[in-house]
């Protein structure tokens, strides 16, 4: 019987090879920082002006544990997954953005301005949370954790801060950073 052997494939090479499924990277200098959004365990969130398509989109900068290192492998699993989900609930990975190092990576990602704790800690939107509107919240949430299930990831951070939404009210998972496929191997 044939036996397949195990091939080593080093880490930088796996890490371009997943770049290169993206086509050519952009470079980070292709966007204009506006502001800053966010910082978190996997990154810092900056909203951004896409200079060649005259767009705002958000940059997740991936941490990188210095300059000369690779992306640890949760932003590669974070990579993976957003590529993989594709729908109206979760936010869209719009491509990779870098820089002169692993530690200018950035995600370029679709921009929601708010989230479900500005939202729920805002005065004067309160009021206006109604019970149709929190029905509509629940649903757009759940279809969302429908389908990452479905795709046998499981997300592993839902909180009032990775839940975004737009003016129109639709709502959008985002932050897969501590995401799993279901069956990994957790190393301790």
């Amino acid at each position: 019987m044939y036996e397949q052997k195990k091939i080593y494939i080093p880490y930088e090479v796996y890490f371009y090879s997943l770049l290169s499924q993206y086509g050519n990277c952009r470079l980070v200098t292709d966007f204009e920082k506006l502001s800053f959004i966010s910082e978190g365990a996997n990154g810092s969130v900056f909203k951004c002006r896409d200079k060649k398509y005259d767009s705002i989109v958000a940059l997740k900068k991936l941490s990188a544990r210095c300059e000369d290192e690779p992306l640890p492998r949760n932003s590669l699993r974070e990579i993976t997954i957003m590529k993989e989900l594709q729908h109206g609930n979760i936010v869209t990975l719009i491509g990779i953005a870098v820089g002169r190092n692993f530690a200018c990576t950035y995600l370029v990602l679709e921009y929601y301005p708010y989230t479900l704790s500005k939202v729920l800690d805002d005065e004067v939107a309160k009021p206006f949370i109604l019970q149709p509107e929190i029905k509509c919240i629940i649903i757009q949430l759940l279809y969302g954790l429908d389908y990452i299930h479905h795709h046998n990831v499981l997300h592993r951070d839902i909180a009032v801060s990775n839940i975004l939404f737009c003016d129109l009210g639709a709502l959008k998972i985002s932050d897969f950073g501590c995401s799993r496929f279901r069956g990994q191997k957790m190393k301790t």
